[in-house]
């Protein structure tokens, strides 16, 4: 994770409203609310801040799953407002109302209240929920206005299949379910056929079953037919089960008799033995236990204290009904012993043992643990518990020895017709079930028939009942026969009903993985027998689909924008792509519908302008908003050599967010930098689970999931905002562009993943960086295959889009001298793009095409060496020609070029292959480009300060872009630059003076420049981060906040986990002033920092 923001990421904390789900963002305000008192938690709200509020008592609260805010004691509300006033309450007239000011907050957001306190942990932005779920307009006043076919507050209800292809939506976005189907589960609308389901005939829920009283009953055009037994009335439970003898049903009352020595007890049920099962008293030990940790606790225990103890964890405590001692948090286990040496546990290693001292009780008795004390309520006698149940002795060691034909410690199991007439008992006095028979429940032994049950159809907790696509389910001989319903096929052997007219794979056993399209010798690329492995995002009818994946199961689209050669004009072509290639398209720009894809646009158009591609069949794909290189102030600044953007120092923003950079632009413009470049910005992997112990480090953000400008840094909006600031103070901004692979194999939306071996260890899926989350799949580490396809993941991309055949063969880098592994392996096991493909290189144009649009005057190429020189000119050619045929004045790049022992290869050797020195540069002078423009494309110097000469001056040092300490030198243990006595990293070293004095020479003199003036006419200087940690992660690291107008650079302690400032030095910045040949006399106030910072 970054280290200038604290994320929080939510695993299933989302809720449903209708069929939409709403999840914690833009738009929603969340709440927790702590309580052990109240079984249910309702909040009762004004949403907006309108005055008008819910009817009393409110809204149920959910319980929290989410693992920060765990329930209990945590309950949750997940809230589509953008304001909020609300009170809590139990539903029955006890409020917490703040002491009668309510509770209030004015921005989405995440909040909790605890004890009367109102907590907030992140806010939101005010917007329309999950931007109309895509298929709307969000207004001014966050109203969503539908697309034509879509309904409800946020666009939910609609499309070519509205409500599961069973209904219609009404206005207000709610399914009508055509005759003889209705909704009976939350999210799954208009699903259930209730014209024929026994379980929902007629109306959901509503059971047409054989049941107490009825010989027969069948469910036919939605009414229930019963014949009843003689004597009974339908639909009463009035049965002869196990230890009845009897059971009458008269005047809507069921009398039962209980055979021979069986009890009959207030629940009903006739109860083996001459109690209603074991109570406090003689001879019982009776444990209460205060948890809301565990969930359930264990009591492992020695009885008696006769140094035998139960097998670990011991036995699941049950929760307590005693008003007493409720839960939560009381759990209980009655024990029939005399005295008891016991502890507690999870379960899962966790233990409560009294501090090592074990918790004792010497008599039968009524116990309490709570906090680690130990608390008797009542003792009582020793004895043997429940007299033997009248079936046995009781020794004088108060050991029952049972009558003949009667087993277990209290001769509680035997007789005539034992476990409920379904069993037999074994010497322990446990229930041996006949077949066909089972337990499952506690206190009804033996009495589930698993061979007709459709709750335990076959062994206990098996359903076999109606659910989504199913027609009918019969219990038969312990046996779940299902029919489906149209549009659904019977899979897995007979046990589901799946969407689609195919059934998926099953995945591979135990923990094997797929090994396809590794290369093989000296290929490269993915064969052309992987084409078909496409389609990967789940259909909305799956389990694994989000909202915000749309279409992408079955069409893509991107622009692609071509400007003149005045840069005054931009022709705008969408390319789509669809599973079904006879769908037609509309396309909608700005909210304008048009047949054809293309569309021109001028110096009177401004961004952003959004951009939909619709197909017939109802899909539709939300294209990047348009922005344009024409609508950014200037930057023409006099009071410098900055040559038009060709000369100048560059700070590389190191972990600041976009809103804190652009607030420091007007002090980084008095200063005299000439631009600042930022974090990638592109959608890029988020994790929900930590990586080496960190939760999204900071190199995740080099990882992209799609080419939308939608970073960890910012959002779109947010990087207009910065880019619009800075350029109005005279600052360029630069991009940081990840273009030789995506994402890591292994990190994507696909939920399943494992190693092959060991453990078989499992992860889930990623996130991503963008608000509205991509879908993106890569063949690392998977095991099942698509449902819908049967095919089993390679890399598809659907944002960009991209598929298995734009990225190389999976092949490792095991060599730097090696053209072919320097290019086409996969670097640390990301996945590699085939940038040789002509449509690969033309998509990665397009992206850096936006960054110029959006007002970027150039951008770093991260691992440019994985990306061969002559890959390099094709790209750099289309987006040339994209730009309208040259490159804009001001523009400038640089090439991450990190040199080693491959240095001759890579920079001196012009016939090596694999040059980026004299070779490249010819190639693109051959590819058309001027000498001013080759001067455009700079070499990044990982030689400098050390080696300067390492390229073998093979380029002119005005090609050159030279820097000290640099990002990659963030990570510890980096080998990637050896600068020895020549340079400092400074959050290693944390050597301030050092530092700074190389950052001096960097201006003043740096190493291997012949002509200071004019050689290595970019200069760049880190501003970074303090590790407190010295790991480079978040781990430890505390929150800070980037921006500080009140900083002279170097601030606080090196341990201390701040940001460095260094481009806030005054030593620093008077050598860049000089260099640039500014004046070097201002004081700290003309220069933009505080009057009390000097130099050093």
């Amino acid at each position: 994770m970054g280290p200038s923001a604290v994320l929080l990421l939510w695993v299933a904390a989302v809720a449903t409203v209708g069929c939409f789900v709403v999840e914690p963002g833009d738009g929603v305000v969340t709440v927790f609310y702590s309580s052990t008192s109240w079984s249910q938690v309702y909040i009762h709200y004004d949403c907006g801040l309108t005055g008008v509020w819910t009817t009393s008592p409110g809204v149920a609260m959910s319980v929290s799953t989410n693992t920060s805010y765990l329930y209990p004691p945590w309950w949750v509300a997940y809230l589509p407002c953008n304001g909020l006033e609300f009170v809590f309450n139990n539903g029955a007239g006890t409020w917490d109302n703040n002491g009668g000011s309510n509770y209030k907050a004015t921005l989405p957001g995440i909040y909790t209240v605890a004890s009367g306190t109102l907590t907030t942990i992140q806010t939101f932005s005010k917007g329309c929920v999950d931007d109309c779920n895509s298929h709307g307009t969000c207004t001014s006043s966050f109203d969503c206005v539908c697309d034509s076919g879509w309904y409800g507050s946020y666009c939910s209800c609609g499309g070519d299949a509205p409500c599961n292809k069973h209904g219609s939506c009404d206005a207000a976005g709610n399914c009508v379910c055509d005759e003889g189907y209705s909704t009976c589960n939350d999210g799954e609308e208009c699903l259930y056929d209730v014209s024929e389901d026994p379980y929902n005939c007629g109306s959901c829920g509503s059971e047409c079953l054989v049941t107490g009283g009825v010989a027969s009953a069948v469910c036919s055009n939605g009414q229930c037919t019963r014949t009843c037994l003689e004597n009974c009335s339908c639909g009463s439970e009035c049965l002869v089960t196990g230890g009845v003898a009897s059971a009458v049903c008269s005047n809507g009352q069921c009398t039962r008799t209980c055979l021979e020595n069986y009890t009959l007890c207030s629940s009903g049920s006739c109860v083996f033995g001459d109690s209603c099962g074991v109570q406090p008293g003689d001879g019982v030990v009776t444990v209460f236990y205060s948890t809301i940790a565990w969930n359930p606790p264990y009591i492992h225990y020695d009885c008696g204290t006769t140094g035998i103890w139960t097998t670990a964890p011991g036995y699941a405590m049950k929760t307590s009904e005693n008003t007493s001692y409720p839960n939560p948090p009381w759990w209980v286990s009655y024990l029939t012993c005399n005295s008891l040496e016991f502890v507690f546990n999870n379960g899962a290693g966790s233990w409560d043992n009294n501090g090592g001292k074990n918790y004792k009780v010497t008599l039968p008795g009524i116990y309490t643990v709570a906090s680690g004390v130990l608390s008797t309520i009542q003792t009582f006698n020793p004895a043997c518990a429940s007299n033997c149940s009248n079936h046995g002795t009781c020794s004088s060691s108060y050991k029952c020895e049972c009558d003949d034909g009667w087993y277990g410690p209290i001769c509680s199991c035997g007789g005539a017709s034992p476990c409920n007439g379904h069993g037999y008992c074994d010497d322990d006095g446990n229930c041996v079930c006949n077949s066909g028979w089972d337990t499952c429940e506690t206190d009804e032994v033996c009495l589930a028939d698993v061979s007709s049950d459709p709750e335990n159809c076959g062994s206990c907790g098996k359903e076999c009942v109606v659910t989504t696509g199913v027609k009918t389910a019969v219990c038969s001989n312990a046996a779940c026969a299902l029919s489906c319903q149209s549009g659904y096929t019977l899979c897995n052997d007979g046990t589901k009903c799946q969407y689609g007219s195919t059934c998926a794979l099953d995945p591979l056993p135990g923990c094997q993985i797929f090994y396809e399209n590794q290369c093989a010798g000296n290929e490269i690329n993915t064969d052309d027998s992987f084409a078909n492995h496409m389609w990967y995002t789940p259909w909305p009818t799956d389990d694994e689909y989000r909202d915000s994946f749309g279409d992408y199961y079955r069409m893509t689209a991107y622009s692609h924008m071509v400007y003149n050669s005045a840069r005054t004009q931009a022709t705008v072509q969408i390319i789509t792509n669809h599973v079904n290639s006879s769908v037609t398209y509309t396309y909608s720009f700005g909210g304008v519908m048009q047949s054809s894809n293309t569309k021109v646009f001028t110096t009177s158009d401004f961004g952003p302008i959004p951009v939909i591609a619709y197909a017939s069949d109802g899909a539709k794909i939300q294209i990047q908003d348009l922005d344009f290189y024409w609508e950014w102030p200037k930057v023409a600044r006099t009071d410098g050599d900055f040559r038009g953007g060709q000369k100048g120092a560059i700070v590389e923003m190191f972990g600041w967010p976009d809103s804190e950079i652009e607030k420091e632009c007007q002090y980084v413009a008095k200063m005299g930098w000439a631009g600042v470049k930022v974090f990638p910005h592109q959608e890029q992997v988020m994790s929900l689970q930590p990586f080496n112990n960190y939760l999204n480090p900071w190199y995740f953000m080099y990882q992209p999931v799609s080419y939308r400008l939608e970073g960890r840094m910012g959002t779109h909006e947010d990087l207009r905002s910065l880019v619009y600031t800075c350029r109005k103070y005279g600052v360029r901004v630069y991009a940081d562009a990840v273009i030789n692979h995506m994402v890591g194999s292994g990190n994507d939306a696909n939920p399943d993943h494992r190693y092959d071996s060991g453990s078989c260890t499992y992860w889930p899926n990623k996130n991503s960086s963008a608000e509205s989350v991509s879908s993106f799949y890569t063949q690392g580490f998977s095991y099942t295959y698509n449902p819908h396809t049967s095919n089993n993941p390679l890399q598809e991309f659907p944002a960009v889009p991209y598929g298995p055949l734009d990225f190389h063969c999976e092949r490792a880098l095991n060599s730097w001298t090696d053209p072919l592994d320097l290019n086409a392996g996969w670097l640390n096991g990301l996945v590699d793009l085939n940038t040789e493909r002509d449509y690969v290189q033309s998509r990665i144009a397009d992206y850096l095409t936006s960054l110029m649009s959006i007002g970027f005057s150039g951008f770093r190429v991260d691992a440019a060496k994985h990306i061969a020189p002559d890959d390099i000119v094709g790209i750099l050619s289309k987006f040339r020609a994209n730009m309208g045929g040259s490159l804009p004045s001001e523009f400038i790049t640089w090439l991450e070029i990190l040199l080693g022992g491959e240095a001759s290869m890579l920079m001196c050797n012009e016939g090596s292959g694999y040059n980026y020195g004299p070779y490249l540069e010819d190639q693109l002078y051959a590819a058309g480009f001027s000498q001013t423009e080759v001067y455009q494309v700079k070499i990044w110097n990982s030689g400098y300060p050390k080696e300067p000469g390492a390229d073998c001056n093979s380029i002119s040092d005005e090609r050159n872009a030279v820097q000290n300490d640099d990002a990659d030198q963030q990570t510890p243990g980096s080998t990637s630059r050896d600068m020895g006595n020549y340079g400092s990293v400074l959050v290693i070293e944390k050597d301030i003076g050092k530092h700074r004095g190389f950052e001096e020479i960097l201006f003043n003199s740096p190493y291997g420049v012949t002509d200071n003036y004019n050689g290595y006419p970019v200069r760049l200087l880190l501003s970074s981060y303090y590790w407190p940690n010295d790991s480079g992660g978040c781990l430890d690291t505390p929150a800070a906040t980037a921006f500080s107008d009140q900083s002279c650079g170097y601030d606080g302690s090196t341990a201390s986990g701040y940001y460095t400032r260094t481009h806030r030095d005054l030593s620093v910045i008077l050598a860049m002033r000089k260099w640039m040949q500014m004046d070097t006399n201002l004081t700290p106030d003309q220069l933009g920092l505080p009057s009390s910072c000097t130099a050093k």
